[in-house]
């Protein structure tokens, strides 16, 4: 019974990220927008000028990130919305459904939750950090300046599991698997015994994976929807 309270804690999680990127989605005939001018993102994943594995030849060049560039851009992620948001929004999922039902329910279950997701979250960043800067995988998301819902939303799913070297080289996104995966089987140290095993953790893992994709979603559209509001005033 544990067990589906978790996988019900995950297809919630799943449909929230549905919503959001639904809600991000311009309305019909909007033109997309390109690259975002720099200094304009939420997110330091979104700085400009970020190689990207693709044909498209108006895209701009690779570029070196130096190890104190790549710290720079690892330390911002700790306090970035995702990284904040993410875990309130799941600890608050897993309080409704009482899961794991042993870290109880009132303010002393909630942060136990919340510390237990954003413990994840530092370790799964950590983790990317460094296996991004031994392999040269280039962290931050790049819009895809393409046209039409399906295309934007292949592009930013796609760089979820795909990403580009500093030389511009594609290669799959090593640092992600590795530090959803790493940080899902290391809570496994604070998880209750109900789930604290390998199918657990590699479910963690994987509902991490599925998050990061939609929240790279939500970031193609933000622009459009950022616009659509700045019109409406």
């Amino acid at each position: 019974m544990r067990i589906e309270r978790s996988n019900w804690s995950h297809a919630v999680r799943g449909a929230v990220v549905c919503g959001l990127v639904l809600f991000a989605y311009p309305a019909r005939g909007q033109q997309p927008v390109g690259r975002v001018p720099a200094g304009t993102e939420t997110s330091t994943d979104n700085l400009p000028d970020a190689p990207v594995a693709q044909s498209d030849s108006s895209r701009s060049g690779a570029r070196h990130l130096s190890l104190g560039e790549r710290f720079h851009l690892y330390a911002h992620t700790l306090v970035e919305p995702q990284s904040i948001i993410a875990p309130a929004l799941g600890a608050a999922i897993d309080q409704g459904l009482d899961s794991p039902k042993e870290w109880g329910q009132g303010a002393s279950g909630f942060g136990t939750r919340l510390g237990s997701n954003y413990g994840r979250e530092v370790i799964a960043r950590t983790i990317r950090f460094g296996v991004a800067a031994s392999d040269h995988e280039d962290p931050r998301f790049v819009p895809s300046n393409r046209s039409g819902f399906g295309p934007r939303v292949k592009w930013a799913v796609a760089r979820t599991f795909f990403t580009s070297t500093d030389s511009g080289a594609p290669i799959p996104a090593f640092s992600r698997f590795a530090g959803a995966y790493g940080a899902a089987f290391i809570s496994n140290a604070w998880y209750p015994k109900s789930q604290d095993d390998a199918p657990n953790a590699v479910e963690r893992g994987s509902v991490s994976l599925a998050t990061s994709a939609g929240w790279n979603v939500l970031r193609e559209f933000w622009p459009d929807l950022r616009n659509k509001l700045h019109h409406r005033e």
